[in-house]
């Protein structure tokens, strides 16, 4: 698998990765998409 980026850092092994609003989540050849909170 290509793993999951939190901006552009590889979260693979990390557990649960709090997002903040603005946070670019990506998987690599699939997709990407900005955490937007309310």
């Amino acid at each position: 698998t290509n793993g999951t980026y939190v901006n552009g850092v590889n979260i693979r092994g990390r557990g649960l990765v709090p997002l903040k609003d603005g946070d670019v989540i990506q998987v690599p050849g699939a997709f990407e998409a900005v955490f937007r909170s309310r």
